[in-house]
């Protein structure tokens, strides 16, 4: 336990990156911390459920590129906890399977500090899932096992690890491979080396749950020019083994109208902004929220919008505010929520495909946010009203998620991704 009066520090794990993934006490913890921490693959959704005076910090990894090494990472989470904060160090997956989160809690032990575990759903099981392949199942799988595809730094020499010739085969049992896409080749030629069938069935899920999310399914003999060509990389799940021929029969994520898009819902208030978000996120889409509750009045236009809102389509983005966050701090008197450092970092890698607002308030707050909207459809919960500052919104104003989903497919609008 740490010392009286000192803060506290929750491993919480998010899920594999899609925001209804999150679990019930980890969306209450969001709520009550003074601090996140919080990595790459995580949808900057989850940030709009925490305090408008919550610090959040990114300290997010891609491969030979980290914001912040391990140890400074653990430095920073045992500063903040002894400065007495309510600290969320939110983690992709589970923090303990293959999260680094037995690293932190025993740094944070060493400390002095207390801490607590919160698991997250592992994307070893929900990526095959969201995929259309189980990782069981009666009569083709009786167990699965899950490993990492490298262990310690690939700069320094160490490279992934051999299959373990006393391991279940692929046969009868299903693998899953974490942070390994890197390496397949090397891993296939384990596998073959160790005697697997060159017929064994492999999948390859890239951004698992996320709207771009791919898959490539193939065998021990072709998987590698199949990833190549796809350029399907990190991160991703590799499964081998027999469930991955069930996916034909299973995929049914990407049978969802709005599966692969992804839009921003902007309301004047949380409670609107989230209903919407979740709504749209029932259809398939992956979804980022915000409110005006999340825009300090000072950041706000004083007069009008930043662009013209009357055609609801072609609105010019005014960059990023003065002030906005550079290490999760706010400058300035008015502090910047967070969740705008995510949704830039989030936009300026992957297109919206639309946003869905509920007032010309509200597509200003956006521009004034420096959230990339120019040339992305807009669409409208309502009608204008009298107190809306310009002529208000054309069509379309669409009340609902299902018509959003209609006006979508109707419009032949290409995915983000697509463009």
């Amino acid at each position: 336990m740490g010392a009286e009066g000192a803060g506290k520090v929750y491993l919480v794990g998010a899920g594999p990156g899609a925001a209804g993934l999150l679990t019930v006490r980890a969306r209450r913890l969001l709520a009550k911390a003074d601090a996140v921490v919080y990595d790459r693959l995580l949808s900057p959704r989850l940030l709009a459920w925490t305090r408008s005076d919550c610090r959040c910090i990114y300290v997010g990894k891609r491969a030979s590129l980290h914001t912040l090494p391990q140890a400074d990472i653990q430095r920073l989470l045992i500063g903040l906890a002894k400065a007495g904060a309510t600290v969320v160090r939110l983690k992709g997956g589970d923090p303990f399977v293959f999260g680094r989160g037995g690293e932190e809690a025993l740094a944070l032990s060493a400390a002095g500090i207390d801490w607590e575990l919160v698991p997250g759903v592992t994307s070893a099981v929900s990526v095959p899932a969201y995929a259309g392949i189980p990782v069981t199942h009666r009569r083709v799988s009786a167990g699965f096992t899950v490993e990492t595809g490298h262990r310690g730094n690939p700069a320094e020499g160490n490279t992934c690890a051999a299959p373990d010739s006393a391991s279940p085969s692929p046969l009868d049992h299903t693998r899953v491979v974490l942070m390994g896409v890197g390496h397949l080749p090397q891993l296939v030629e384990n596998w073959l080396g160790a005697g697997w069938p060159a017929h064994t069935r492999v999948a390859v899920v890239g951004w698992g749950t996320r709207a771009q999310q791919r898959v490539v399914d193939g065998t021990l003999v072709d998987i590698v020019d199949k990833v190549r060509v796809a350029r399907v990389g990190a991160p991703a799940v590799i499964v081998v083994g027999d469930t991955v021929g069930l996916r034909s029969q299973l995929a049914w994520a990407e049978r969802l109208p709005l599966f692969g898009r992804r839009l921003l819902v902007m309301a004047e208030t949380r409670e609107l902004a989230t209903d919407r978000a979740d709504e749209l996120e029932d259809l398939g889409a992956e979804v980022y929220e915000v409110s005006l509750e999340h825009v300090s009045s000072q950041r706000l236009p004083a007069n009008g919008c930043c662009g013209d809102v009357s055609s609801g389509r072609e609105v010019e983005s005014a960059g990023p505010p003065a002030g906005a966050f550079v290490d999760g701090s706010a400058q300035g008197e008015a502090a910047v929520h967070g969740v705008w450092e995510a949704l830039r970092r989030e936009t300026a890698e992957y297109p919206l495909d639309a946003v869905w607002v509920e007032s010309t308030r509200c597509l200003c707050a956006l521009q004034a946010m420096g959230i990339p909207v120019a040339g992305v459809p807009v669409l409208w919960m309502r009608p204008a009203t009298g107190d809306d500052e310009t002529s208000g919104p054309v069509q379309p104003v669409l009340a609902d998620a299902q018509k959003v989903a209609q006006f979508l497919a109707y419009s032949g609008q290409p995915t983000g991704a697509a463009r």
